[in-house]
């Protein structure tokens, strides 16, 4: 025999006794009572026999047969409705005791709720979960939420340092003193956690709210604890505040972001005080975005970094920067995501080959280039993935078909490549797509008034005809977007056409989804009127009027 206590420890007791069906409520027995077969209304007499009672005279036979049948039909409904209202008028007396039931039921059943049974670390992790780790993305926030559940869950949230880890303060004009005293009530209820700090400041912030504390102080004095810094902040603001930070006072710093948010004025030369960061084990992640900021004077643990984004806010360094990115790129073997704005003050002797580099970690490489920069011939990226080269400098900034050579010698599988440039030839534009066999975006800007887009169209055109021995370019190719000065209608109609709709021995080839390019009204409306039954078919279409 089963004792009492070896079925509460195999048996869950949400289990045992699980929650009462939903009553059924008044509103309930009457859509049945409506659903039942009805009692049919009573007959009316007919005129003869309603002229008949207003008169003396007996009915007749026929009458008299008629108005025995009306006297049985409604005397034999008499009791059946007589019960059901009898039945309806016992219901309304039990309204009051059934809503008693009801709100019994609806009051204890979450005592039998299977939440009840997590113990208190579940309930934790689910928590940390439900909080975004940046607390900037909602003005939720999931503690003091949390906290206003129950007794039991609020103690649970005071006594758990992880779920305060995450200290944000945002700048949302009259509420920044309210984020600021939410900001440091984190500081302080996270105890040793490691912290994920986010700071979004604007403008005279401390002038808009002069009794703010010094937030940038409460942070350095965490330093020891930093997992993630993100400061979205004027750069006048940081002063020399970081550089109070000592050697190796940030052991669990993994990311490490600052973005200026104040207008761009001179007199500013990247982010201050930032020498800490060579001493930082566990350092994966830097991103710097300020004006006139360059590599020069920055001492990172290059072997270490996994992404590098450095921002000089389209404003070129007044010097120019002695890392160059080939350099860079070999003193970074880990790196996989790096946002560069190259400087160089004159044109550089293109390396020989024993300075080429091989870098095979490397998938998302972005770079503005302010002058001539001739680097791709000493490069090799097997596994790029995408690329984006903005260069608006009036020389072009590396010789002709490097482009081509590059993507050709790298055999990289590129999906998305963005190319905005003052000058590219039309030839190197049609060998760079011979080389894009997995690509699947591409946006090419070209400001060279010598480029004619119309035969880089037509290479891309699925051939329509079964004997072509060549396979189609960029056969995964689903969004383009173009910008050039030499444009003319058929070959842009011919090319969009043949790739929404390639014939059947080019199965293999993806079906475009999204085209934009710029041209000139009267050819924008041709294109609109000639594609129509392509945007009509699920095309998204994009013409701008130049």
């Amino acid at each position: 025999m089963v004792s009492i206590g070896q079925s509460r420890r195999s048996t869950p007791i949400y289990l045992l006794f699980p929650p009462p069906a939903r009553p059924k409520t008044f509103e309930d027995e009457e859509d049945d009572f409506e659903q039942s077969p009805s009692i049919p209304q009573p007959l009316p007499p007919p005129p003869d026999l309603i002229t008949l009672l207003r008169s003396e005279f007996p009915p007749s036979p026929r009458q008299a047969e008629r108005l025995v049948y009306l006297l049985h039909q409604a005397t034999r409904h008499i009791t059946p409705t007589k019960d059901q209202s009898t039945s309806i008028r016992t219901n309304y007396a039990l309204l009051p005791k059934r809503s008693s039931y009801l709100k019994t039921v609806e009051t204890n059943s979450s005592l039998l709720a299977p939440i009840r049974m997590l113990p208190p670390e579940i309930l934790v992790d689910i928590f940390a979960l439900c909080d975004s780790g940046s607390g900037c993305v909602s003005n939720l926030d999931a503690p003091i939420v949390f906290m206003q559940v129950c007794s039991s869950w609020r103690k649970l949230v005071l006594g758990s340092p992880r779920l305060w880890s995450s200290p944000c303060v945002v700048d949302g004009g009259d509420h920044l003193d309210r984020s600021f005293a939410h900001f440091t009530n984190c500081l302080e209820k996270s105890a040793d956690s490691p912290l994920t700090i986010s700071a979004v400041l604007y403008q005279n912030f401390d002038k808009r709210t002069p009794k703010l504390p010094d937030i940038f102080s409460q942070v350095v004095e965490h330093a020891s604890r930093w997992r993630s810094l993100k400061l979205y902040v004027p750069l006048h603001s940081l002063g020399s505040t970081l550089s109070r930070i000592p050697t190796g006072g940030v052991p669990l710093l993994r990311q490490f972001m600052v973005w200026d948010t104040s207008p761009h004025e001179g007199g500013r030369n990247g982010v201050p005080g930032i020498g800490f960061l060579k001493d930082a084990p566990s350092l994966r992640v830097v991103h710097l975005r300020a004006p006139r900021q360059t590599l020069d004077g920055i001492e990172l643990p290059w072997n270490q970094l996994t992404q590098l984004l450095i921002d000089c806010c389209d404003e070129p360094s007044p010097s120019p920067s002695s890392l160059d990115l080939v350099t860079l790129l070999r003193a970074c073997p880990n790196l996989i995501h790096c946002h560069l704005d190259l400087q160089s003050s004159t044109p550089t002797v293109i390396p020989t080959t024993n300075l080429t580099l091989t870098h095979i970690n490397l998938h998302h490489l972005h770079l503005r280039i302010f002058h001539p920069t001739p680097f791709l011939p000493s490069l090799t990226l097997p596994n790029l993935q995408t690329l984006h080269i903005e260069c608006l400098h009036h020389k072009s900034p590396w010789d002709p078909f490097s482009l081509s050579s590059f993507l050709s010698r790298s055999r990289c599988p590129l999906e998305a490549l963005t190319m905005i440039l003052s000058q590219i030839s039309t030839q190197e534009l049609i060998e760079c797509f011979s080389h894009l066999r997995h690509v699947v975006s591409v946006q090419v800007n070209a400001y060279d008034t010598t480029l004619d887009f119309d035969p880089v169209l037509a290479s891309l055109v699925v051939p329509h005809t079964t004997g072509s021995t060549n396979p189609p370019q960029c056969p995964n190719l689903k969004k383009i977007i173009i910008f050039g000065p030499h444009f003319t209608p058929q070959p842009f109609i011919d090319f969009v056409r043949s790739r929404r709709y390639p014939i059947a021995n080019h199965q293999g080839v993806t079906r475009l989804e999204i085209v934009q390019a710029v041209a000139p009204s009267e050819v924008c409306q041709y294109l609109r009127e000639e594609l129509e039954g392509c945007r009509r078919d699920g095309l998204k279409l994009v013409l701008r009027d130049l």
